[in-house]
């Protein structure tokens, strides 16, 4: 069988397999969000309707996607969650400092976003929650994790220049470490931006034992069933502040929320 990713890899896929007599199923992952179609064009709307017309099977990473672009009846769609190593988040393994000496400061307290620095991710948002709870408490700092086109663009941000609590660092091979060393784990998408449907970011927090907070535009939310494990806001950065202030001021609370992930 052939396996490829995405809309124009199937089409153009199957058209070479038609164009040399081929047989061989195909096999597409096309759903790895839970955006859907409903503010797509006609053009992308076209080309996902023709790929999944011309896949033998589908693969979605989450049955928040599959519902999102109205899959559910779809006889040839097989949901496949994204797999996460828990031997990575071993206590034994950890190094609990990691967060300290990769930013250089010295705080009880880390809060971590694991992501792309791409627009649809939000760093402007986790910037300024961070902003709120740094003028409040001196004992925590916010670190943004990943790489991309954004990422020069927040680090020459007020909230980052002005804040040495406030750092971007960038693409880095140990995240395992940095999340296990963190003490409560971010992540939400732009608002009407973007969709996920299975979060790794959100997976590897959970598996760290750490309490998280998304928002409701984030397909992930059903990760955290009631309360355990973290918590849904809107994306509103006084209402996200509050809920980390409010862990911050209980750590019992908060160790406790997060190991029930």
């Amino acid at each position: 069988l052939v396996h490829v990713w995405g809309v124009m890899a199937t089409l153009i896929t199957r058209l070479s397999l038609t164009w040399c007599g081929s047989k061989i199923p195909l096999v597409s992952s096309l759903i790895s969000d839970a955006t859907g179609l409903s503010a797509a064009g006609i053009y992308r709307r076209v080309l996902f309707c023709l790929a999944l017309r011309c896949s033998d099977l589908i693969y979605a990473n989450s049955l928040a996607g599959v519902n999102a672009y109205h899959q559910h009846t779809n006889p040839r769609i097989e949901v496949i969650y994204n797999g996460l190593n828990i031997e990575r988040f071993n206590a034994d393994s950890m190094d609990y400092n990691r967060l300290a000496k990769a930013s250089g400061l010295r705080c009880r307290y880390f809060v971590i976003k694991v992501a792309a620095a791409r627009w649809h991710k939000d760093y402007d948002l986790f910037l300024d929650v961070a902003r709120l709870v740094t003028s409040v408490r001196d004992d925590v700092a916010f670190i943004g994790v990943g790489s991309g086109p954004d990422l020069e663009r927040l680090t020459l941000t007020p909230q980052c220049i002005g804040n040495n609590r406030i750092k971007m660092l960038g693409s880095r091979e140990d995240v395992d470490c940095l999340v296990g060393s963190a003490a409560i784990g971010l992540l939400f998408p732009r608002h009407g931006a973007h969709n996920e449907g299975i979060s790794n970011s959100v997976m590897e927090y959970m598996a760290a034992g750490l309490p998280v907070i998304t928002t409701d535009e984030f397909g992930g939310s059903m990760e955290l069933l009631d309360g355990v494990g973290g918590v849904v806001l809107s994306p509103n950065a006084d209402a996200i502040a509050a809920q980390i202030l409010t862990w911050l001021d209980d750590p019992r609370a908060m160790t406790q929320i997060g190991a029930a992930g």
